[in-house]
């Protein structure tokens, strides 16, 4: 199980759009000297990232990340997905992120044969998924952290609490990159 969330621990970029490219001054935003335009003087202005996309296993050892340099958006995360988990490469049983069902969503609509659709199941961490059950049938039914209807028996088990009963608990922690996130709070400039 891969778990992942996007951070705001933004940093300076370019200011020409779509530029991703190091700065030569990163105060004035002024990029490479190949696209500097001498007679525009000062007129440049630092743009910013708008977040790093971290991706852990569900024990806390991280996979990867990337940069989404707009927002964060579906179509970034997914290709950032499919940069950590190249398609002739192995995928987790299971990606756990907060927007699972719009990721989800955006890869049918894209394209109904990708090979995520076969080989990862797609689902919101337990926290978001407050927010989306209530309102979203694709959501309810494919993207459950805990599903009790015994279709993923590996994500719930049974426990006994102190008193001796029986209940069910999630057998994963589905918060790590949540977690992961806070701890990247203290290298925030």
């Amino acid at each position: 199980m891969a778990v992942m969330d996007g951070k705001t621990l933004t940093h300076r970029i370019c200011a020409i759009d779509h530029c991703w490219e190091p700065l030569v001054n990163y105060k004035s935003g002024q990029p490479d000297q190949e696209e500097a335009e001498p007679d525009l003087g000062h007129t440049f202005r630092a743009r910013c990232t708008y977040c790093v996309q971290t991706i852990q296993w569900a024990c806390g050892m991280p996979i990867g990340w990337g940069k989404c340099y707009e927002i964060e958006s579906v179509s970034q995360v997914l290709q950032l997905v499919n940069f950590w988990f190249p398609p002739e490469g192995a995928r987790p049983s299971f990606i756990v992120y907060d927007n699972a069902c719009k990721l989800l969503a955006h890869i049918v609509t894209q394209n109904a044969q990708d090979l995520w659709l076969t080989a990862t199941r797609f689902m919101v961490d337990t926290w978001h998924y407050i927010n989306h059950r209530s309102k979203d049938c694709l959501c309810r039914e494919w993207c459950n952290p805990a599903p009790f209807n015994g279709s993923q028996p590996d994500l719930v088990i049974l426990e006994r609490d102190g008193t001796g009963q029986m209940h069910a608990s999630r057998a994963f922690n589905t918060e790590v990159a949540e977690q992961f996130n806070a701890w990247m709070d203290g290298f925030e400039s």
